[in-house]
């Protein structure tokens, strides 16, 4: 044999080529992945609804907390509570939200205790947990110790 009778190659038979072993299954994969994205788009988003409810709750917690804080010195208003605590709360976006101070009693010299109580509504901050739970609120409270002086100086 020659080297041109080697490259020439048409006039050897062709192998018939079978179908590929995939070819077959097709649609497979289109309908696994119709069966296994309802779940896979149910957990996401259940991850995703549960981070933020989270976030809402803790936020609200560390709200109560800075906005008793805020209101246990000496001088402090009912209102510098509030606006503490609010503010903490709109960085992350809240809606709904209510703060009270010793359930709306003023401050004065001689309040010993304060308490500071937050309350987020789900239905307002929630995607799809209103569906489930239409009225639940989150509700944070923080009781401090007032520091109030006295003034026990006599001046004598």
């Amino acid at each position: 044999m020659n080297r041109s009778q080697i490259a020439n190659t048409t006039d050897r038979p062709r192998r018939r080529r079978g179908k590929r072993r995939g070819q077959d299954r097709r649609g497979a994969a289109v309908v696994e992945f119709a069966v296994v994205a309802n779940t896979l788009f149910l957990v996401i988003f259940t991850c995703v609804e549960f981070s933020r409810l989270n976030l809402i709750r803790n936020t609200a917690q560390n709200s109560a907390y800075y906005g008793a804080r805020a209101a246990m010195v000496s001088g402090a208003t009912a209102q510098d509570a509030i606006d503490t605590a609010e503010n903490l709360l709109d960085a992350i976006g809240a809606k709904g939200v209510t703060v009270t101070v010793n359930d709306g009693a003023p401050l004065t010299s001689t309040t010993e205790k304060i308490v500071v109580k937050v309350e987020v509504k789900y239905n307002k901050n929630a995607f799809f947990a209103p569906l489930f739970i239409p009225d639940h609120k989150c509700v944070a409270t923080s009781n401090v110790k007032a520091e109030r002086y006295d003034f026990f100086f006599d001046g004598g």
